[in-house]
């Protein structure tokens, strides 16, 4: 069985890679993703926020910087900033629980400021917004989402980055 120092590695090492299918390896097939948008269960439904950050970070110029980095036996909690030719990562924090050699949940949040040439340009980019939660139409707390939004060309603020919850 994997560590959870060597579940980071490899999964830190994916991301820099853009390696979509090692990334969704490390997760369990129940793994949670928590983020103010809401959440998440198993690989298929966490790809997608994946495959929207590969793109924004897959763009020339982007960097990330570690803060801190904690590892205490099963759990991992990761502060770092980020620059990418459409954000300013200010400030970034995932936090993951490890057992059995896989992500069995992982939490993420970030203060993003636009910058302002890909918001006059009409670039996507990740845009992260404070809004009141809303319900589904079946009133169900596991529904329970905050929207990010990821502006396209053809629709500016439509595209959500954990996409629809309908």
């Amino acid at each position: 069985m994997k560590l959870t120092s060597e579940v980071l590695a490899r999964h830190l090492n994916c991301f820099a890679a853009r390696d979509l299918d090692g990334l969704m390896a490390d997760y369990a097939a129940e793994a949670l993703f928590f983020s103010p948008e809401g959440t998440l269960r198993g690989p298929e439904a966490i790809r997608g926020i994946f495959e929207k950050l590969f793109i924004e970070f897959g763009k020339p110029g982007a960097s990330t910087v570690s803060k801190l980095r904690q590892v205490e036996g099963g759990y991992v909690y990761l502060v770092w900033t980020a620059e990418t030719a459409d954000n300013s990562y200010e400030l970034v924090s995932d936090t993951f629980v490890v057992r059995n050699g896989s992500i069995q949940m992982h939490a993420f949040t970030a203060k993003v400021h636009p910058k302002s040439d890909a918001a006059s340009t009409g670039q996507p980019g990740v845009r992260f917004r404070a809004r009141r939660p809303y319900m589904s139409e079946e009133r169900n707390e596991s529904n329970l989402v905050y929207p990010l939004k990821v502006p396209t060309k053809d629709a500016p603020a439509s595209s959500s980055l954990l996409g629809s919850r309908n």
